[in-house]
Parts: structure tokens; C-alpha cells; sequence
């Protein structure tokens, strides 16, 4: 799925795989869409006025806008084995207006999300409000980006068969192994 027209068309030439016409949305409807210089940055939020990955606005444009159950419905899928999300900002609306039960039919789920000041959106705490709800749902999260919250994967339990627990154990063991690795860097570089 690819809300930006122009990479719609080069997507659809680079792959056989079928590419869909929409932006994710809080709900059904055309949206704008903020198509930034670094074409990557694009987004349906609105774009911050100085970026370092310049993902400033160039123009706007409409498209259609859908909710994830919308898309699942469409395509017909009841089970999703992994989805990846890299929506720039949008994420957070998305993951936390979703239907749960669609959520819940999702195996894992890879989050980029843009809420740290660096992408210039500012939102943490409205990050980590969509971790908490994502993580109420039934799955553990695995931050691969500490201290910040960029890239997060969402392992759904009761896929996994893993009971709260065991997710908990996992939890731990992976922020344990990325402290290690972030203290050896450190160390390294000092």
C-alpha cells in the first residue's frame, strides 16, 4: 500500500506484487496528503517546517484515505501473518483508533514510528500511548531502537502461544541484551 502517487507508479514497475492506492486514515475518506522533498517523508500529518532527512513539504495532494479494517476487508484476509508499518506518523492513529479484534487477528507487527522529535513531529508520549494499548491487546513489545522509540515489533502472545509471563521474560531478556550492546558501543567509542 502506498498513499504517494508518484512511488505508487514506480513501486508498480519494481515489483509483481499488487500495489493498493491508499494512505492509512482515522477513517474512509479522501485525504491530503503532504508529499515532502525526501519523497520517504511523506505524510497525511502535516509536515514540519525544518527536517534534517528534509522531509519538508513540497505539495499536497488528495487521496483515498482507509482504516486498516477497512484494507483487511477489502483484500480479504481475516489473518494477517506480519504487517510492516512505516506510515510516517500516521502509525499512531492508526494503531490506536484500530478495531481490536482486527489488531488481534495480526501475528506480528514491525512499527517504524515517527514520533520522536528528530523526524520533527514531537510525539512521544502519544508513542507511547499506542505501545500501551498495542501491548493491553495481547502482545509483547520488543523496542529495537532504545533509548528512543523508532523501531518497535509487536509479537502477538496468543499467536506465539506465549503466555503473559513468558512475554514478560522475553521483554526483559531483550532490553537486557540491548543494554549490553548499547554499553559495549560506549564503551568502544570512549
Amino acid at each position: 500500500m502506498e498513499g504517494n502517487p508518484d512511488l505508487q507508479q514506480w513501486l508498480r514497475t519494481m515489483t509483481s506484487f499488487s500495489v493498493i492506492n491508499y494512505a492509512f486514515a482515522p477513517k474512509d475518506s479522501p485525504v491530503r496528503f503532504n508529499l515532502a522533498k525526501n519523497d520517504e517523508g511523506s505524510s497525511i500529518l502535516a509536515l514540519p517546517e525544518t527536517s534534517i532527512y528534509d522531509c519538508t513539504l513540497d505539495r499536497t495532494v488528495e487521496v483515498v484515505g482507509r482504516r486498516l479494517e477497512s484494507i483487511l476487508d477489502e483484500i480479504g484476509e481475516s489473518r494477517i501473518d506480519l504487517l510492516k508499518v512505516d506510515i510516517e506518523g500516521a502509525e499512531i492513529e492508526m494503531l490506536t483508533t484500530a478495531d481490536p479484534d482486527h489488531l488481534r487477528a495480526i501475528g506480528q507487527m514491525t512499527v517504524e514510528f515517527h514520533g520522536d522529535s528528530v523526524f520533527g513531529f514531537g510525539l512521544r508520549r502519544e508513542v507511547d500511548e499506542a505501545i500501551e494499548r498495542i501491548e493491553r491487546l495481547g502482545f509483547v513489545a520488543l523496542n529495537f531502537s532504545r533509548p528512543l522509540q523508532i523501531d518497535v515489533l509487536f509479537v502477538n502472545r496468543a499467536y506465539q502461544g506465549l503466555s503473559r509471563t513468558r512475554g514478560l521474560w522475553w521483554q526483559l531478556w531483550h532490553d537486557h541484551v540491548a543494554n549490553a550492546v548499547r554499553r559495549a558501543k560506549e564503551h568502544s567509542l570512549s
